[in-house]
């Protein structure tokens, strides 16, 4: 949702709506589908989301926690 991943190239194909739920899963087992995108609402993740500021990092076992 914050567009840190490009996921959208595996999307094969978008339903509207929770009523189309049914309509997805048949699509994906049969073959047709790489990955189904159900859609159930609007969301402006612009102009709804928090923002994050990050204060610094912590070193854990391998790596960082941030």
């Amino acid at each position: 949702m914050r567009k840190e991943l490009d996921v959208d190239v595996f999307a094969t194909h978008l339903f509207d709506g929770l009523e189309n739920v049914n309509k997805s899963i048949e699509t994906l087992h049969s073959g047709e589908c790489l990955r189904a995108i159900v859609k159930i609402g609007k969301y402006d993740l612009d102009s709804e989301a928090p923002k994050f500021l990050q204060i610094s990092n912590n070193k854990v076992e391998g790596g960082y926690l941030k």
